[in-house]
């Protein structure tokens, strides 16, 4: 692919051209330096704009990339001044910004920019708005060298150009303008170009001419007017020539119609997507909530059973109950995991954990289902397959769970083998074989691929989403693994698949027998007076049940108003706080308590989330609001348990003071989340430390502005102000900081309507600054 971009930028111009980076990160200095010397072209680097002009004064380029957002002098300023100076207004100049409103895009054409690169780069992006900039100048560079033929190439051209006196009195058209506003020759002689320019327009025409005059020459978009009253966008460039011994004006008209028309549907088109994106967002929500409330009754209700006075037989057929019920959860995950894979948010877990007892256990999981069909389960693993290894077990077992599901589902006679070894000293192999159908060879590639099934009649016989092989091949390759598949359709078929290796501690694997633990934690654990806040009956009769055996007392709310006025009235060491309830939510409830609305002695009780919802997104809202910890439904109650735990190896007075101290440190992230901010800039600790020292250096500035323009009710200038405010703050993810910047840019989008809100938040974002000062300099 470079070697295609590189040829395409060596045919577009025959000596190398010089391209100037303006960029205050070295990191994006660097990228695009290579990028352009990938692709023959010649870079040079500035990290200032206040060296800009001065350095293009000496050695100008071919075309200037230019970043927005830097500090001291920002792109739109170094645009401003290349555009006043004559030697330096052509340079065409591509601004690159991680902003993305439509104002700023709007604001770095305005002040002179030819185009606008949203970071993150796109490379084929990047050196194809660059190839047609360059292009373009050349182009300009040529019209200007062939002025002593000037009348030929003016006839001859294919654009609309015309030629005016200094009072816009149209002395000279090209044919091609001519043609395109549909007068004759002698026509237009007789008008003026104001004539031409639609009348909510005409106040085009003065500054044009005015910009003519100050920098040489202008390009403005307005509407034209053609003789039979039609409309069209165009793009007008200017500039002074000497015509018949006298200055004039020569304009070059080009309908960009077709271009207006493309940006006003790509406006439309990311719209649509975002919208679509919001809607499956908001329905994976939903079909997780709605999907595993019901199965938290079934799982509960196993659960309890399973810690009550029962048999052996009993005991194992409601582990098995309990084993299938998780797997009814499989489709709604794979639809959700394959939401994740498809967003670039799924990450896998590394942990200790036992590969032999993964391996048992997932054949004990299947074990009753292939008896069902009469089908043999076995497996086969070397003796010097490592037992304890690091990775995501979780991930694992989901590869294989599917695999074995799906062999099961396609075989009807003979039986399943799992078997396992160390491929090499970095990688583990694995494969499914089975008895069944086979697969036919030109379906072995696309079979991994989504929503795919060897033959749709599969679906309507054995059921599935399509997703299971799409996911078990993104997962083998995020653990730097691959999958295949070897198959013949009436001789069986065996999937394979390898992942990487590392050793595992022993020390460290967890105890995965919860059953044989259970004693001891109901013998560690204080019991606690619990609020249960659960609208649905099963689920809140299940949770009372689990809590009562736990030695718990619970009392039952079926909704977030409830829940504070029980909490008003009576005491309580701890609350379990469903999310989604009609009247109040959780999450509505949760802030309502953190703001004394039940008290001062409960502001900091302690509140876990209990909630169907799958995502992680979901999760951050929870902690947002002030929850302290977080449980999935079906609940694991074991789990549970050991939360629990936590919150009851001392009083409730103890446990504020606890929280205090935990609550100090989270307030303390929120100022400067530096442990987050290291991760993203690769634990570098001299590049968080610089970012600290620009932010510092920067932050004064725009708290003037952002003064002045409040003062001045500039709104717009509040809300740039803002929006940069917010991208300072970001780069040290100070976390409240982020959030009042972007109040106070909504709000100032707001203009009049918002005004009163201004000035509050812009004092609480001043008193959290300070913070994230102190924090700095601690």
């Amino acid at each position: 692919m470079q070697d295609i971009e590189k040829k395409e930028s060596q045919a577009s111009t025959q000596t190398p051209s010089k391209v100037l980076i303006v960029d205050d990160e070295e990191l994006n200095l660097n990228f695009l330096s290579k990028l352009l010397t990938q692709n023959g072209l010649i870079p040079q680097q500035l990290n200032s704009g206040v060296k800009v002009f001065s350095s293009v004064k000496k050695d100008p380029p071919d075309l200037i990339l230019l970043d927005i957002n830097m500090p001291q002098m920002n792109g739109f300023d170094v645009c401003r001044s290349l555009q006043k100076d004559a030697s330096t207004c052509d340079i065409p100049v591509i601004f690159l910004s991680s902003f993305k409103e439509t104002d700023d895009i709007i604001k770095a054409f305005s002040v002179g920019g030819v185009d606008y690169i949203s970071k993150p780069f796109r490379n084929r992006e990047v050196i194809a708005r660059i190839n047609t900039h360059l292009r373009l100048r050349k182009t300009q560079r040529s019209l200007q060298e062939a002025k002593t033929n000037f009348e030929s190439v003016f006839n001859a051209s294919n654009t609309k150009i015309i030629i005016a006196d200094m009072q816009g009195n149209i002395v000279n058209v090209n044919p091609k303008a001519a043609q395109g506003y549909g007068y004759s020759k002698e026509e237009l002689l007789t008008m003026s170009v104001q004539q031409l320019i639609h009348p909510d327009n005409s106040y085009l025409f003065e500054s044009f001419t005015n910009q003519i005059h100050s920098k040489g020459s202008a390009i403005v978009n307005s509407i034209d007017v053609r003789k039979d009253g039609s409309t069209f966008f165009a793009e007008v460039q200017g500039s002074i020539v000497e015509y018949n011994g006298k200055p004039h004006f020569l304009g070059i008209i080009k309908d960009i119609s077709d271009q207006k028309q493309m940006e006003q549907s790509l406006i439309e088109a990311k719209n649509a997507a975002v919208s679509a994106n919001k809607a499956k967002s908001n329905f994976l929500a939903v079909m997780s909530h709605e999907i595993r409330t019901p199965m938290n009754s079934i799982i509960g209700m196993t659960e309890l059973t399973l810690q009550s006075a029962i048999n052996e037989e009993q005991a194992h057929n409601l582990k098995i109950i309990k084993e299938s019920a998780h797997l009814l959860l499989d489709i709604i995950n794979d639809i959700l995991d394959f939401s994740k894979i498809e967003a670039g948010k799924l990450t896998l877990e590394q942990i200790d954990f036992d590969l032999h007892h993964l391996l048992d256990n997932i054949i004990h999981i299947f074990t009753v289902p292939a008896e069902r069909k009469g089908l043999f389960i076995r497996m086969e693993k070397p003796d010097l397959l490592p037992r304890y290894m690091k990775g995501d077990p979780v991930r694992i077992k989901q590869i294989l769970a599917n695999l074995i599901n799906n062999a099961i589902k396609f075989t009807d006679s003979g039986g399943i083998t799992l078997r396992a070894r160390q491929n090499n000293a970095s990688h583990l192999f694995f494969s499914v074989t089975d008895t069944g159908i086979g697969i036919p060879a030109d379906k072995h590639e696309s079979i991994f691929n989504s929503f795919t099934q060897a033959d749709l009649s599969t679906t309507r016989s054995h059921g599935g989403s399509g997703l299971g092989l799409t996911i078990c091949k993104k997962l083998s390759e995020m653990m730097d693994g691959q999958i295949s598949l070897t198959s013949k359709p009436g001789f069986g078929s065996t999937f394979s698949f390898t992942i990487s290796f590392t050793p595992g501690d022993q020390s460290k694997v967890k105890e995965s027998n919860q059953k044989d633990n259970w004693d001891q934690l109901k013998t560690d654990t204080k019991a606690l007076n619990i609020l249960l806040v659960e609208d649905n009956s099963v689920n809140a009769k299940i949770a009372e049940q689990f809590l009562k055996k736990m030695g718990h007392n619970a009392s039952i709310a079926n909704n977030g108003k409830k829940a504070l006025d029980y909490l008003s009235l009576e005491y309580f060491d701890l609350v379990l706080m469903d999310v989604e309830m009609p009247q109040m939510n959780g999450i509505e409830a949760t802030q309502r308590i953190r703001n004394g609305e039940a008290g001062d002695t409960n502001v900091n009780i302690p509140i876990i989330a209990m909630t169907a919802h799958a995502l992680n997104e979901f999760k951050f809202e929870c902690e947002s609001s002030g929850m302290n910890d977080f449980v999935s439904k079906p609940v694991n109650f074991y789990e549970l348990g050991i939360i629990l735990k936590k919150f009851s190896t001392s009083s409730r007075k103890g446990q504020i003071k606890d929280r205090s101290v935990q609550t100090e440190q989270s307030e303390r992230s929120k100022i400067v989340n530096k442990e987050r901010a290291l991760t993203r800039l690769g634990d570098c600790e001299e590049i968080f430390e610089m970012i600290c020292g620009s932010f510092l250096e920067d932050i004064g500035e725009v708290i003037d502005l952002l003064r002045q323009a409040i003062d001045k009710k500039d709104y717009e200038a509040v809300r740039f102000n803002a929006h940069t405010l917010k991208g300072l703050c970001g780069n040290i993810d100070a976390e409240t900081s982020i959030a009042l910047s972007k109040q106070l840019e909504f709000a100032a989008r707001e203009g009049e309507h918002a005004s009163d809100h201004l000035k509050p938040i812009f004092d609480k974002l001043l008193q959290e600054l300070e913070k994230v000062k102190e924090a700095i300099n601690a």
